[in-house]
């Protein structure tokens, strides 16, 4: 009896397992797997052959490439929009009184304002300028007993170099004696940071004649901030007079350290955790360590090397190089310089067909150097011949592109040994680049030409040259490229 009641009961539970094999997957799930494998198929079945419908599954297009570049014209005081792969024009904004700089966020456009002393807030979805900010609206020494340096102080707060944290929280504002730290969110500026050594809070309380000595006596290691890159974490501005690049903490936008570089530190821009620094006048790309401050390598670029931009993956930078008029392209994996691409005519040729060879290394001094910037900054308001006339049809006021260029240009003829007098009655072709930006779409290189006031557009795979001339007036330009976030 035992036996037939344990074959029922063998033969129930096997029959139990047959009629329940269909269940849903959910409980089948909760015990053990089923050896058949699960339909994952959603296409449709015809209903009389109960055989699956063929289907094609489009598939997901790609996002086009973005060749859109904003270009501020120091000249005509305003930011055209063009579209690098068309040549053409496709908006046009006004904005503060000479522009020398420019940064794109995800919707909206930053542009620093030399001589208005403000930052111009364009609003690319809307389509027009949305406001202005000031960037001497907070204490320009941000101590108080030094307070009354402010007015004295204030026309030199004069913005050359603006970049924006990735995330968007802050913005920065290199100006010639200070940087100007803006909320992100309220588009107020917040703080002022001077290039000065620290003053000791304990030593003041303990020693205030003492203290006030010895921080007034202390060299001043930012002098000359010219332009500015961002990380979420780090500020890093040039600091042209000093040679040095400030690094600030954008939590506390503190200043961390002073990193010295080589001589006339202009264009910065940040790749895979690093900084390279275009040097103009010492010929050099010094790459900096973002995490320790540290300078981890130099590379020699070409004559004058201006500005930097890394390409839209950071796995190569392209410096502009102002008197050789061509692009030197470095791979940022083995921080080598792989390639150089050409943007036009370049002043060295015009030197060579006068006799004139230029070096291509780095030499003298720094005093020199600024000697010879201080003499070409001011010939180019009297010396018929100099670069500032040539240009500009004698040389205009204090901050003009024609003094600015002058000085750059015969700061190098002089580092270079080349005296003013040998320039005498040259009637110089335009050329000189002074910005450069690379496209979304990595195939366009741009280039501000400050001579000739036109863009240049180099053509990465062909090395094709383009231009649009007369957009931009002779002077400063500095273009950035807008790409996908």
């Amino acid at each position: 009896m035992r036996n037939n009641n344990t074959t029922v009961a063998i033969l129930t539970l096997a029959l139990a397992t047959v009629l329940t094999a269909g269940c849903s997957s959910k409980k089948s799930d909760r015990g053990n797997a089923s050896t058949v494998a699960p339909s994952t198929s959603t296409a449709p079945v015809n209903t009389s052959t109960n055989a699956p419908i063929a289907t094609t599954n489009p598939v997901p297009a790609t996002p086009a490439k973005i060749t859109s570049a904003m270009v501020a014209s120091f000249d005509l005081d305003e930011v055209i929009e063009v579209d690098l792969a068309s040549r053409t024009i496709t908006n046009r904004w006004p904005v503060g009184n000479g522009p020398t700089d420019l940064v794109n966020g995800i919707t909206q456009t930053f542009v620093a304002n030399t001589l208005s002393q403000d930052i111009t807030v364009i609003d690319r979805l809307a389509g027009n300028v949305s406001q202005t900010i000031d960037v001497t609206a907070v204490p320009i020494t941000g101590v108080s007993f030094l307070g009354f340096l402010d007015n004295i102080l204030k026309p030199m707060v004069r913005p050359t170099g603006i970049g924006i944290t990735p995330n968007g929280s802050k913005i920065y504002s290199a100006n010639l004696i200070n940087v100007t730290v803006i909320d992100g969110q309220t588009l107020t500026p917040t703080k002022s940071i001077l290039g000065l050594s620290p003053i000791s809070l304990t030593s003041l309380i303990s020693n205030p004649s003492q203290a006030l000595s010895g921080f007034l006596a202390a060299p001043v290691q930012g002098l000359g901030m010219a332009k500015i890159a961002c990380t979420n974490q780090y500020a890093l501005a040039t600091c042209l007079i000093t040679g040095k690049v400030m690094r600030i903490d954008v939590m506390t936008d503190r200043v961390v350290d002073y990193i010295d570089v080589g001589r006339a530190p202009m264009g910065i821009a940040v790749a895979r955790n690093k900084a390279y620094v275009a040097c103009a006048l010492s010929q050099e790309v010094y790459i900096i360590d973002l995490a320790t401050g540290m300078v981890i390598g130099q590379l020699q670029a070409g004559m004058v090397p201006t500005d930097v931009a890394a390409g839209p993956n950071e796995d190569v930078i392209y410096v502009a190089n102002t008197i050789s008029g061509d692009i030197t392209v470095i791979d940022t994996t083995t921080d080598s310089v792989i390639d150089t691409l050409p943007a036009g005519m370049a002043i060295s040729q015009i030197f060579a067909q006068m006799g004139i060879t230029l070096p291509t290394g780095s030499g003298g001094g720094i005093g020199g150097a600024l000697n010879g910037f201080l003499q070409g900054f001011t010939g180019g308001m009297t010396n018929p011949s100099s670069f500032g006339a040539l240009i500009s049809g004698g040389g205009g006021g204090l901050l003009s592109p024609g003094n600015l260029i002058n000085g750059l240009l015969t700061g190098f003829l002089a580092y270079a040994g080349v005296n003013q007098q040998a320039l005498a009655g040259l009637n110089l072709p335009g050329i000189g680049i002074l910005s450069v930006a690379v496209a979304h779409d990595d195939d366009y290189v741009a280039t501000g030409n400050a001579l000739m006031g036109e863009l240049v557009i180099t053509d990465v795979p062909t090395k094709q040259v383009d231009s649009i001339t007369g957009l931009t007036g002779l002077g400063p330009v500095d273009i950035a490229t807008v790409w996908r976030k």
